[in-house]
């Protein structure tokens, strides 16, 4: 029964990585505001990055559900590796180890993968993500770890197609922008000192006085694998990241692993 139930924990995944592309498909057309904000932490005027419509609660749920699912189908492929290694039996500390270098896979080792053969304990420190090749664990593992014993994972909306009018400058002009825009961050990860010297102070009344709006295309993210702050190439969409760890489950770890069990 555990590799069918290792399937179905595959299936139940597909299905809410499919209900999340749906939903977030949704939210597709957004609008775009950036104006000025006192940060009164950096002691500077910003320009803070509003987008809408938000990333619906819902879409955390899914996702999380869709963490959940991948992660226990991992679980259950060593609980059949301990299974297929009598007289042993399985115990509550089995897990499938994820472990961020190789100093830590041997610590949980001994616990996590107690019963296993040592043919099997191989083959999982070699998909360990320390290993090139293998991140998409890593990133489950730091994507559900957070939904599972804290708090759902947030996602954060980014604007990777933007049309943005600005106003109150010398003279309104256009903004045609691919460059990715986090809901929250601040646009260009800049801003003016509160300090300025006198003959500079006009600099931040101006800036009070801006703003840029307009219309973008958007998708939504986990705001745990990126700064919103940071402008930069590599955001990703939160369904295209549960479907990349996914689909390593399926054509790398279950055709390595399952082989050698009974």
């Amino acid at each position: 029964m555990i590799a069918s139930d290792i399937q179905l924990k595959i299936k139940r995944a597909r299905t809410h990585i499919d209900e999340f592309r749906k939903k977030a498909s949704n939210i597709r057309d957004g609008y775009c505001v950036i104006k000025p904000e006192e940060d009164q932490e950096r002691k500077m005027t910003v320009m803070r990055i509003n987008i809408t419509p938000k990333a619906p609660d819902e879409l955390r749920l899914i996702a999380g559900d869709a963490l959940f699912n991948m992660r226990a189908a991992l679980d259950y492929v060593v609980t059949h590796a301990v299974l297929s290694n009598p007289p042993h039996a399985p115990t509550r500390s089995n897990q499938f180890p994820i472990a961020q270098d190789a100093k830590s896979f041997r610590q949980i080792e001994s616990r996590q993968l107690a019963g296993v053969s040592d043919e099997v304990r191989v083959i999982l420190e070699r998909l360990q993500p320390y290993h090139r090749g293998n991140e998409p664990l890593g990133i489950l593992s730091k994507l559900h770890n957070p939904d599972k014993h804290r708090q759902l994972n947030l996602t954060a909306v980014v604007a990777d197609s933007s049309h943005l009018q600005a106003f109150g400058g010398a003279s309104p002009f256009s903004l045609v922008s691919d460059i990715p825009l986090c809901d929250g961050g601040i646009f260009g990860n800049i801003g003016i000192p509160w300090d300025l010297p006198e003959e500079f102070a006009s600099v931040r009344t101006k800036s009070m006085n801006s703003r840029m709006e307009g219309e973008c295309t958007q998708f939504v993210g986990f705001s745990d694998l990126f700064d919103p702050d940071e402008e930069e190439d590599g955001f990703e969409a939160a369904e295209d990241t549960l479907e990349s760890i996914l689909k390593y489950i399926e054509r790398k770890v279950l055709p390595a692993v399952l082989p050698h069990l009974k």
